[in-house]
Formats: structure tokens, sequence, C-alpha cells
């Protein structure tokens, strides 16, 4: 019977200890994973003693994400926040930079807030433009990462933006010494609302750089003819001043127009450089000459020709030695005077480059163009016809020569350079010339061709290489009573 007895003792002791077994297990939950409730029911204890939702120190516990080791998230923290551009004005776009560390290297999430004087403007945006603030309003943006705690930047002061001044013109353009002139300016304009009405000008006149006014109107009469003027107009809002905005020049004159004979220019190129940019008589004061009225020819070329020989023999005189002829109108050598005659015209000082000019002319029985032997020398009778040189005896350089030669279709030197057989132009005339023929040939009848203009369509332009009078040589290596050139219009520009 004593065996049983102890069946049951040995029973008893192992219920005990498996009992204080499971009085354990059952605690621990509640120290090592707040995240799982040790109790169903609030404010009581759990099997080990421990009051639910705080840790075994005391501390209340806070459910919350675990990472894969069991252990809460740490939240990201941000390492700087700042506004860019640091100088902003009205028209600027703020943007929030901001950068965070998170311990696990989570992607992190942003949300955006902003602030103008202290009080909440804009949305959930890292940007904000000038819509929402004004000059010298302060601005400031907080950056807060999701899961973590948001910081605030520095503070932004917007700056003032100067006002901008359109250009200013003078009236009246053109102007003359005596005139009282208005710089005339639009209103500046101003990106800052505050500053509405409430901008000024500044004015600020010169003459050849020197400051001679500060008003919006300058009387001229202190001035000198041919002065410079200029306005300049700063506009100025309540902060600063903007940028100075400068007229175009106005040069004064003396109340008459040029080209007129109280207001002559040097020569038509200078007129034209003054605004006399259509044909017609204008007065010049060259230097070698008094004051004289003189064609223009302001649109040749771009126009500035100074017109130095416009002869029409039908009406105007043979200049000498040349003579009348006395049944036609135009001009021949005197008969009397040799067989190369000059006449010399005039350029009055008048600094050129450039020779223009057209000559109308009438053959006399048969001249030889560049042949019948005659010498290859600019100072000898070179051609039947007329040459055009600068310079005196002995330093002639040539300008153009027109030459007169036979028109026959038979081979010979004194046909002109394109015809069979004729002689060419000399080296030193060039391409420079014209050759034309109003007679068929040698066996043409002797006299003059009236009927038959040379030249009337052609015009010569061509480089100077150097500057002073023109000489005409109406030449021909025989007599007039043997051959001759008629001239019935002569006309040469110089610019």
């Amino acid at each position: 019977m004593r065996a049983p007895l102890l069946l049951l003792l040995t029973l008893g002791c192992s219920e005990t200890s498996l009992r204080s077994t499971k009085d354990v297990d059952t605690a621990a939950p509640a120290v090592t994973s707040p995240s799982v409730p040790s109790t169903p029911s609030s404010g009581g204890t759990t099997p080990g003693g421990t009051p639910s939702g705080t840790t075994p120190t005391g501390t209340t516990s806070t459910p919350g994400p675990t990472g894969d080791t069991g252990t809460p998230d740490l939240p990201p923290r941000v390492t700087e926040v700042r506004i860019v551009p640091e100088e902003a004005y009205e028209d600027s776009v703020l943007t929030c930079q901001a950068a965070a560390e998170d311990p696990e290297g989570d992607p992190i999430e942003w949300s955006w807030a902003w602030t103008v004087d202290g009080s909440p403007v804009g949305d959930d945006s890292p940007s904000l433009d000038g819509a929402w603030f004004d000059k010298h309003q302060s601005v400031t943006c907080t950056a807060t990462p999701v899961g973590g705690a948001g910081v605030e930047s520095a503070a932004v002061v917007i700056r003032n933006t100067p006002p901008v001044q359109p250009t200013p013109v003078i009236r009246p353009d053109p102007a003359v010494v005596g005139d009282v002139l208005a710089c005339e300016a639009d209103r500046p304009t101003d990106l800052d609302p505050p500053d509405a009405g409430l901008l000024e000008w500044r004015f600020a006149w010169y003459a050849d750089g020197l400051p001679v006014g500060a008003s919006d109107r300058l009387d001229t009469s202190p001035l000198a003819v041919g002065a410079s003027v200029t306005c300049e107009v700063t506009p100025t809002d309540p902060d600063e001043a903007g940028l100075p905005a400068t007229s175009d020049p106005v040069a004064l004159g003396d109340g008459c127009s040029p080209g007129e004979r109280d207001c002559p220019g040097l020569d038509c190129a200078d007129l034209l450089a003054l605004g006399v940019d259509m044909d017609g008589w204008y007065w010049i004061d060259p230097p070698c000459s008094d004051v004289r009225e003189v064609w223009c020819d302001q649109t040749t070329d771009g126009g500035g020709w100074t017109r130095v020989r416009g002869d029409d023999y039908a009406v105007d005189a043979c200049p000498a030695p040349w003579v009348p002829h006395p049944d036609y109108p135009f001009c021949t050598r005197d008969g009397a005077g040799g067989f190369a005659q000059s006449v010399f015209t005039e350029t009055w000082c008048i600094d050129y480059a450039e020779v223009r000019g057209n000559l109308v002319g009438y053959q006399y029985s048969s001249m030889d163009g560049f042949g019948d032997d005659v010498p290859v020398d600019i100072e000898a009778i070179y051609v039947d016809g007329l040459s055009l040189t600068l310079g005196g005896v002995g330093a002639r350089q040539h300008l153009h020569t027109w030459a007169v030669g036979f028109g026959s279709d038979s081979p010979d030197d004194s046909n002109c350079p394109d015809g069979p057989g004729g002689d060419p132009a000399p080296a030193f005339v060039g391409l420079d010339f014209a050759c034309e023929s109003g007679n068929p040939g040698p066996g043409g009848p002797s006299g003059w061709y009236p009927d038959t203009p040379l030249y009337d369509d052609h015009w010569f332009q061509v480089g100077a290489p150097a500057v002073g009078d023109l000489e005409s040589r109406l030449m021909a290596s025989h007599g007039n009573d043997n051959e001759d050139l008629g001239v019935g219009e002569h006309v040469l520009y110089v610019r």
C-alpha cells in the first residue's frame, strides 16, 4: 500500500512544477514584444505581475513598426533646410531645398510648408512664386520628412526690384540753336506692387558729353551749332534708383537746311551724310572755291556724287580751246590749235576717290581708233578720240578713253579693238575705254555723221588713283580737216 502513496506524491510535485513554468511563459510577451498585447483587458496585470501597456521598467510602451529584427524603425533626421535663391526679388521663384538621413537607408518622402511674415501661405510644394510675397517681407519654409520631425529654414527677406525706364526721346528733332528741347519719357515700370504710384524721374542733359541741364526741358541758346545733345532719365522708387536710360543724340543746327545757300556742305557726299538724299541742285562750299550751286546725284550707286562738269553744247558755250561747230550743236578742235587740245575741269580740292561720267560724240570722216601706228604713250596722241586723265604734263594718270574707229567688216588696224584686225588698247588704258564708229569704213563718205551719236548710253565709273583737276584731251593723228570728234555733251562727277 506504501507504493501507491509514493506515486501520488511524485505526481503532485510534477503538477506544481508545470504550473510554475506556465506562469513564467505567459508573462514574457509583455516584456519582449510591445506590439503584442499581453492580456485583452486594460488596467489589469499580466500573469507575471506587470501592469498592461508598460515595459518592465514602468515606461509606457508605444506600438509601432518593426524591422526584420523585430526592433522599431528609427525616424529620418533632417540635416539641412534652406531657401534658394538667397537674394530674392518680386519675380523670383523660391525653392525649399532639404536633406535628411534615414538610419535604415529607406527612401524619404517630404511635406512642405511656407510662411510669409509668419503667416502660412502656399500649398504642400517645394516652390513658392512672387504671387505670395512682396518686397521687404520675410519668407521661411519648413521641410518635414514623413515619419520624422520638420525643420524650418532661415528666413529670406525679399529685396526691392529697381524700376526700369523706357528710352526717352528729344523733341523737336531736328533742332537748332535757340530751341527749347523736351525730354519725353514714358513712365517707368516696377515689379513691386507697393511701389505703384510712388515712382519718380530724374532728368539730366548733356552736350558733347558735358552736363548742361537737370530738368525735363533744355534751352539750347547758350550752346554751339553742331553740339550733340542727349537727355538721360533715371527712374527711382522709395528704396533706390534704377539704371538711367539715354536718348539718341540730336545735333543742333543753325536754323537752315543743309544744302541751302546759308548751309552749304563741303560737297554732295557731305550733304548726303547730313540727310540730303534727293537728286537736285544744292549749295556747297568746297575747300578751293567760293560757295557754289551744283547738281548732286544722291541716288546712283549710293549717291554722294558731285557734278563738276555738266555740259550740253547745244545750249552751253564750248570751253576753250575747243570751238563750236558752225552748223551742228557740238564742239570740235580748233583747226589752228594742234592735233591734241585739252579742256580742264576743276574739282575745287574735293577729296574724292571715284570718277564717273558720260560723253556724247559725233564722228568726222574716218578715224583710226588705237590704230594707224600711233605711239603707245599716255603723253602722246595714242587714240583718235578723247582721253580723260589726272595730273599735268609728264604725270598723267589714265581714267577713261573714248575712241572712234572704222566700222569695217574687213580686217583693219583702225577698227575698234573688238572689230576685225583692230589694234588693242594700250596697257595703261586696259579695259577703261569705249570704242564706237559712225562710219561704215574707209570707203565711206567724208564728212560729219550728225545722225549717229556715239557713246550716248555709255557711262563709266572708275576709282581715282589721286585727286586734282581732270583733263579732257580731244585728239587725233591728223588735223580736223581729215578727222575729228565732235563733243555734244560732256558730264563728269566725283565722289
